[in-house]
């Protein structure tokens, strides 16, 4: 509606409210993933194209990199394009609507691409409870209490705003989400407490090299994702990133643990040199376009053999139709031109 029409049910934004919808937005990535590996359906995120291209391997005598995102423009997710300029930015790119920071974009030195996905941040635990109405659970042999805490919410029905108070059940390894007889399944989340998506994202966009930009990921505040990166220095990059458990390799991590004991808690989190990544391949391209990382450029492993399921995707080797064409575009054409950058961006071969 028009600014001067603000619905009498709206309340005026505050700097918290933004920072709020930071956490919920990187929160629904991770919680796909955890419904995922409750119900045995595969993952289904909004995906996508990027790939990039080296100096070397341009026409243009500089890095070509392509970012081409899906979605309706109905998503919560949807992007929309901005330019934000001040004393110490100067970027383009695009974000999420309430947002001040990018999900992908490039600033006069760098820019970089983002899909979600590629390792596991999330994790359903079955436990065992003492009877179906318990409120204690079976751990290391031992019983211990069910937390009972409650919240709040504003509710809008039709033009007004009703509070409604409403208890859940929490456990050490998160909120209790489902409660079948005897047993109770428990989604742990690895961003479930952290609130720092924007200081990160803010650190992206004032990059100045891969350096800096690398150092910048290294704070790992964000949910999975698959980017891809490049720069005025003729730099090209994909990165696994995002704030990912670590974790026993003795169970199978997509579907739900045994909650009952401490043998599948988790061990801290990876540090960002752990999970995969390649800098400067000798194919001077990258591309990503939903496939398994072994995909990503020519000569390349990343698979299981290197890094566990957790990190590198549970499936085995795969691709899609339109990334087994980027990587035939990509590898036949050792001069690439912008106008062709932008061909192969819309082809539909």
């Amino acid at each position: 509606n028009n600014p001067q029409r603000v619905p009498n049910w709206a309340s005026k934004p505050h700097p918290q409210d933004v920072v709020a919808l930071s956490h919920y937005l990187t929160n629904q990535v991770l919680l796909q993933q955890a419904n995922s590996e409750y119900t045995g359906k595969p993952l289904s995120y909004n995906t996508g194209n990027q790939w990039v291209v080296s100096a070397k391997h341009s026409a243009e005598d500089a890095v070509l990199l392509c970012a081409d995102p899906f979605g309706t423009f109905q998503d919560t997710f949807r992007p929309y394009e901005a330019h934000l300029h001040g004393r110490t930015l100067n970027a383009f790119g695009f974000a999420t609507l309430g947002l001040p920071v990018f999900k992908m974009g490039h600033n006069q030195t760098l820019g970089w691409s983002t899909l979600p996905g590629g390792a596991d941040g999330a994790d359903v635990y079955e436990i065992t409870l003492d009877s179906p109405i318990a409120n204690r659970y079976k751990y290391d042999q031992k019983w211990r209490p069910i937390h009972v805490d409650s919240t709040t919410i504003a509710v809008k029905i039709g033009d007004k705003i009703t509070y409604q108070t409403r208890l859940y059940q929490r456990t050490h390894h998160g909120p209790i989400i489902h409660r079948e007889g005897k047993r109770a399944y428990a989604y742990h989340l690895s961003l479930a407490n952290d609130i720092q998506q924007i200081e990160q994202s803010y650190r992206l966009m004032t990059a100045k090299d891969q350096k800096s930009f690398y150092n910048a990921l290294k704070q790992n505040h964000f949910p999975p994702q698959r980017i891809v990166y490049g720069d005025v220095y003729g730099n090209i990059a994909y990165f696994i990133a995002g704030r990912i458990p670590i974790r026993s390799e003795f169970q199978t991590w997509n579907r739900p643990v045994s909650g009952n004991t401490s043998e599948t808690d988790w061990q801290g989190f990876h540090d960002q040199e752990d999970l995969p990544q390649i800098i400067n391949p000798d194919a001077e391209w990258l591309q990503d376009c939903d496939a398994s990382t072994d995909r990503i450029s020519r000569g390349i492993t990343l698979t299981s053999l290197l890094h566990p399921a957790y990190m590198s995707g549970y499936s085995p080797p795969n691709e899609s139709a339109r990334s087994f064409r980027s990587r035939t575009l990509l590898s036949s054409n050792t001069r690439l031109t912008a106008s062709e950058a932008i061909s192969y961006s819309q082809d539909t071969y």
